[in-house]
């Protein structure tokens, strides 16, 4: 058991240390044009009620409503209790809370005293206090101004050492720090994990107020955590304190020059450094640099003619087209604004829109300006191994006997003869698919994927091909198995890969290979497959609301957007029947799904994760 005076020697070791780094801590940021002593104070006193409550109620102190009532009649506001329930949480995430046992044993050794279990415990109690305190009187000498006499700072720092009652807010005292004491960690201001947990709460926000659909939240997410790395790794701000229009340029200049061009797409590119994520970039131009000297070496002229001619932009694999850079400032610029409006010192002159892509106006007109995929090349695709047959379930691009229905047999089909977009298709479920006038699908938000806007909210019918080969009675049978999701061969374990990445994966081959045999550029996408659909409707004759009404497209004008009916399922497959049969050649099989989808096991493409071993087990 330690001793009085062993306390009061602990206490005023972490008190005078503490007050000395945050003098410094304050005296920096006074060196800033910006600085607002308000604020300051404000800031110190939300960590005063931090700690303050950690004294109290030791390490998993939270805010309930007594707590919050208590700071009110303190006349806290509700932002400032909000602010301090969220330290609470930021401090246990970054183990900060409890203190680091090193630390406490630090401060047991300058009071002579044995780190047991019980002391240690003492030097914990010890520890929040002294951090309140500082806090505390680091607030009451901006305010006041510093007391010149030292012996009344000497009487304040020992009353407070002995008060064990959080109510005290001792007057502050400019206070002399011994010169070979060992130095503690100043308390977390704003950090590069507090960017992250800030941006956290705004997605949680975004989500429950339904605007950020999910693919949102995620892209987002992945904003937030790749420029707190940059903020930590690149710059000298520690998070929001010190942040400034130069690092928000850096990192902008950083996604539009240095990171790869797909970053995300790889789960293990969220575990690399920023250095590590420029080598990336370099290193994947490299590859396709020479991947394409080589293929072109030894290809027939007639298969690279025109995939030459639309190359370029293709094969720059270094910085975010402009699109995309945009979208990542975009949700900066949000998470800053959530973050001024919460009280977090960010600079105001930080401006984020004048770093965005510049997108000129394109030459072309709006309807020439996305790729639209020939007749021609769409009639070969259907042509390839995973539809005339191929050679096993997971060889599916080489010729063979076998025919498996599953998302890269029936997904094409439905991308042509429904003009959907990737994702509705490869998220359809098993609910979707309706029977009752006529078979349809029901493009709707469920629990695979969200559609793009209400617009998008639609019943296509299903076309006689897709019926003929087979497509409802593979829905019977995916049902009957105890899926949800039309395609679960495209379900990946992992949230962060989609279904309809999965399923671009799986068909662009498909794609490449039929734009490369009729000298089309590969620039073509699956998105090109949507455009000539409505080509082709529009080259039939198809009314142009129809068209849109089948496609989840707005009406341009007001009346056409509010007043019009939606299409009629049979005035809906006639207009459908008017579209080419790109599958004539095709016979219909019986059902055979694949192997691991029919005996309801783990995708083999899923990755086991190393199990995390708890440090010190």
């Amino acid at each position: 058991m330690m001793t009085r005076e062993q306390v009061d020697v602990m206490f005023r070791q972490a008190l005078l240390r503490q007050i000395a780094k945050i003098d410094a801590v304050v005296a920096a940021e006074k060196s800033d044009p910006s600085f607002d002593v308000e604020q300051s104070i404000r800031e110190d006193m939300r960590w005063h009620w931090t700690w303050r409550w950690l004294a109290a109620r030791g390490c998993a102190a939270e805010v309930d409503d007594k707590a919050a009532s208590t700071m009110r009649s303190a006349g806290l506001s509700e932002e400032d209790i909000f602010e301090i329930a969220f330290r609470l949480e930021v401090l246990r995430r970054r183990k900060m809370v409890p203190t680091p046992s090193g630390k406490l044993e630090i401060l047991l050794a300058a009071a002579g005293a044995d780190p047991t279990e019980v002391n240690i415990a003492v030097a914990q109690q010890s520890y929040f206090r002294a951090m309140s305190q500082a806090s505390a009187i680091s607030a009451r000498v901006q305010r006041e101004g510093p007391i010149a006499d030292e012996a009344a700072a000497e009487a304040i720092v020992r009353a407070v050492a002995f008060d064990a009652s959080p109510q005290t807010v001792p007057k502050a005292a400019p206070v002399q720090m011994v010169s070979n004491a060992a130095v503690l960690e100043p308390p977390p201001r704003w950090t590069t994990d507090d960017i992250v947990a800030l941006g956290e709460k705004l997605i949680a926000q975004k989500a429950r107020d339904e605007n950020w659909d999910d693919k949102l939240q995620r892209q987002n997410r992945q904003t937030y955590a790749l420029f707190a790395r940059f903020v930590s790794e690149e710059t000298p701000a520690t998070g929001f304190a010190g942040l400034k229009q130069e690092h928000i340029a850096a990192f902008t200049d950083f996604l539009s020059n240095e990171i790869y061009r797909y970053y995300g797409k790889s789960e293990k590119d969220g575990d690399l450094s920023i250095a590590q994520l420029r080598r990336q970039g370099k290193d994947k131009q490299k590859e396709a640099m020479v991947k394409r000297a080589s293929n072109e070496k030894a290809a027939p002229p007639v298969s690279t003619r025109g995939t030459r001619r639309h190359s370029q932009e293709r094969d720059r694999l270094i910085g975010l087209e402009g699109t995309t850079l945009n979208r990542h400032l975009t949700g900066l610029s949000q998470l800053l604004a959530y973050a001024r409006n919460r009280g977090v010192p960010i600079v105001r002159d930080i401006d984020v829109s004048e770093l965005r892509a510049q997108i000129g106006k394109k030459k072309k007109r709006k309807r020439d300006q996305r790729l639209k995929l020939p007749l021609n090349a769409s009639v070969k695709v259907f042509r390839y191994a995973p539809f005339v047959g191929c050679e096993a379930w997971d060889r599916p691009y080489k010729p063979g006997p076998f025919t498996y229905h599953r998302a890269l047999y029936f997904a094409p089909m439905i991308l042509e003869y429904t003009g959907c977009r990737l994702e509705e298709a490869a998220g359809l479920a098993v609910e979707d698919v309706i029977l009752d006038p006529i078979p349809q699908l029901h493009f709707r938000d469920n629990e695979f994927r969200r559609i793009k806007n209400p617009s998008s909210d639609r019943l296509v019918p299903i076309h006689d091909e897709l019926i003929r080969l087979g497509f409802l009675e593979y829905v019977a049978r995916i049902k009957e198995l105890g899926y949800r999701c039309i395609f679960p061969d495209l379900c990946s374990p992992s949230p962060r890969t989609s279904m309809g990445a999965r399923l671009y994966k799986e068909f662009r081959r498909l794609l490449t290979w039929a734009c490369e045999e009729h000298e089309l550029s590969t620039d073509h996408d699956l998105h090109s497959i949507r455009h000539g659909f409505d080509t082709r409707l529009k080259e039939a004759g198809v009314p142009e609301e129809y068209r849109q009404d089948l496609m989840g497209h707005e009406g341009k004008s007001e009346t056409s957007a509010r007043y019009a009916d939606a299409l009629s399922a049979k005035r809906a497959l006639d207009t459908l029947n008017k579209l080419p049969i790109l599958t004539a050649h095709l016979q219909p099989r019986p059902i055979q799904l694949l192997p691991w989808i029919e005996a309801r096991q783990e995708p083999p493409f899923a990755r086991r994760r190393r199990p995390r071993v708890r440090v010190g087990a």
